[in-house]
């Protein structure tokens, strides 16, 4: 499956390679290429990162917090922190 996605995604790839060629009527060369191998691996690695993000989002249940809630957990793990502390310390 994996094989099969890589082989449509890389023809497509060539073909907006081509068809943007085509337009401007550019050089069809290495760098032309290049450049646009660049820019589809560029849009590859954002779309992976989010469709990472969105499954590990949804696996782990993770709420979203605003500011105000992120500072009171880290409030509470810094008072947690000075608890055990001070604990040690008597």
């Amino acid at each position: 499956m994996l094989a099969s996605q890589l082989l449509l995604s890389g023809l497509l790839a060539l073909a907006a390679t081509w068809g943007f060629a085509a337009a401007v009527d550019a050089a069809r060369d290495g760098l032309l290429i290049l450049l646009f191998g660049g820019f589809w691996l560029g849009i590859h690695a954002f779309l992976g990162f989010v469709r990472l993000s969105t499954r590990l989002d949804r696996e782990a249940q993770l709420p979203l917090l605003d500011a105000a809630d992120y500072d009171n957990a880290v409030q509470e793990q810094i008072d947690r922190a000075q608890r055990v502390v001070v604990k040690h310390d008597d």
